[in-house]
């Protein structure tokens, strides 16, 4: 009771300071919002970013060459034009001459986006992301570490021009440069903070329209002020904060009664959000699949196999809550290949049927399968929801197949990280850019024959054939028994009334403030 009255004491202080430190007023130069968020700031280093709340720092922080505008569409960044080859290989970028760094006197010069690139795809900078840049030419082979970052296709002619060289043809390369992995570094200044570059404001050196005006890693409360030497279109509001609350309720409370801004909230509080007045955000960018361990499923296909065909969907789906849906893909209903709605497109894949004569003959015909099924856990993200799911799972098994698996709730930033330690788990799977194929490179890992080559294949295909390609991969990730789709969720945010012109990422991962405005 003691830590309970604690930490709501804790989230009360917290919310009264991003109150006091962004309060919001009619007067345009004194307009400012605060956000909250689930996540943390961990990191300022674009490459590195991977929270929401990091890619939503970065992305207002930093001025990447092209950036997403308010209608999702890519458009000129801190590049004023650019050019393409005829082949589709050559990208010749002109960029604005005026840049500063947040520093008020370094000018911002080709090399940067030079070397920000350069190090997503340096294998020990372990950037989440990198795989966004692999039509670049040589920049999968750099990323593993088989060549050098010298052969990077990537290169500054002079301090206004960057010329990037690919591989491949990629459709999608414009909006992977609106991503914070793309964003430019500053070499000088990286190599002088000694290991410690975006760990702190001190060790931090921004480009975009806001910079930290202060970060208390002990709040996990941010403040950004308005860069005005930003040469590209001004901010509108003067700051803006970010504020952590591990308590996801509690951020729709807040907005609801408009202590902050605006949240990240759960799928499950969006209705009573926009009920109280809140402006609500959603989108169903994320798929929770049933995952096999790869090593599991090749050595055990009988088993792997029977586990799929012993899921009753149909007793799943009539206990899903309003805010997930059923899945009838990998790739999330809101993804999209080349500007088109993927799910919509490429249709409904071909999945398992509820078969429990096929389940148990598959186990019977195999000795000792069900002795390999002694002790194995699944574990599901910590959610009543998903442990609902997750026990309607088991207990089929059981009931049709006497397989005894026990589940475990885990965080999904431990799924997420320690996937190879699990041999059944619930796992979240996104994608960055809001695109199939940038939802599909993420899963190349596994060991599926030819599963690589079509990913690959669809950055260079026309339209048509890329979403066939990319279907072909999906169904391969089931037909292998490694992923069995079960439920879409959405990435959800509230806002009070008074607050507009977000910007949202294609995925809704991040949010840009550069156009929000508060009314009077």
């Amino acid at each position: 009771m003691y830590l309970k009255t604690i930490n709501k004491f804790i989230c009360i202080l917290l919310v009264i300071l991003m109150f006091l430190t962004a309060t919001s007023c009619g007067d345009d130069e004194d307009q400012s919002v605060s956000y909250q968020t689930q996540s943390s700031i961990s990191t300022m280093d674009p490459q590195l970013c991977k929270e929401s709340a990091e890619l939503t720092a970065a992305a207002n922080c930093f001025e990447g060459l092209m950036r997403i505008d308010e209608n999702g569409k890519v458009t000129n960044g801190f590049a004023k034009s650019y050019n393409i080859s005829k082949d589709g290989l050559t990208y010749t970028f002109k960029l604005r001459n005026d840049g500063l760094w947040s520093d008020k006197e370094t000018k911002v010069t080709a090399d940067d986006f030079v070397f920000g690139i350069t190090r997503a795809l340096l294998p020990e900078t372990k950037s989440p992301f990198a795989a966004l840049l692999y039509s670049i030419k040589n920049a999968e082979d750099v990323n593993a570490g088989k060549k050098s970052s010298s052969q990077l296709g990537v290169k500054a002619t002079d301090d206004e021009t960057v010329v990037i060289t690919l591989e491949k043809l990629d459709h999608n390369l414009l909006y992977a440069l609106a991503n914070p992995v793309a964003f430019p570094c500053n070499r000088e200044f990286f190599n002088s903070t000694k290991g410690k570059y975006g760990l702190d404001r001190k060790n931090t050196l921004t480009n975009g329209s806001f910079y930290i005006k202060s970060w208390s890693t002990d709040t996990s409360l941010m403040r950004f002020s308005r860069f005005d030497e930003f040469s590209g279109t001004p901010a509108t509001l003067s700051y803006f904060s970010i504020g952590y609350n591990r308590e996801s309720a509690v951020i729709s409370d807040n907005v609801i009664n408009e202590y902050i801004s605006m949240g990240s909230i759960p799928p499950e509080n969006l209705e009573t959000a926009k009920k109280s007045g809140s402006n609500g955000y959603s989108f169903y960018n994320i798929t929770y699949c049933l995952y096999i361990d790869p090593d599991f499923a090749k050595e055990n296909p009988h088993i792997a196999k029977a586990l799929l065909c012993n899921i009753d969907k149909s007793t799943i789906d009539i206990n899903l809550p309003i805010y997930l849906q059923s899945a009838k893909g990998i790739v999330s209903p809101s993804a999209l290949e080349r500007d088109e709605n993927f799910r919509d497109t490429a249709g409904d894949l071909a999945m398992p049927d509820y078969n429990v004569d096929k389940a148990s003959k598959l186990l019977d015909d195999n000795k000792n399968s069900r002795n390999k099924l002694s002790g194995v856990d699944l574990y599901y993200p910590d959610n009543q929801d998903f442990k609902l799911i997750a026990s309607v799972m088991a207990q089929t098994w059981q009931k049709d197949l006497n397989a005894y698996i026990n589940i475990k709730p885990v965080s999904e930033t431990k799924i997420n990280t320690n996937l190879k330690d699990y041999t059944l788990a619930i796992v979240p799977i996104k994608s960055n850019d809001n695109t199939a194929y940038g939802t599909m490179i993420n899963l190349t890992d596994y060991g599926v024959s030819g599963l690589s080559s079509l990913i690959s294949g669809s950055v260079t295909a026309d339209k048509t054939t890329a979403i066939s390609k990319l279907k072909q991969a999906e169904q391969k990730l089931i037909d292998a028994n490694i992923l069995y789709p079960l439920v879409y969720s959405s990435e959800c945010y509230a806002a009070i009334p008074d607050v507009s012109g977000l910007i949202f990422s294609r995925s809704g991962s991040f949010i840009d403030f550069r156009k929000t405005k508060v009314d009077d």
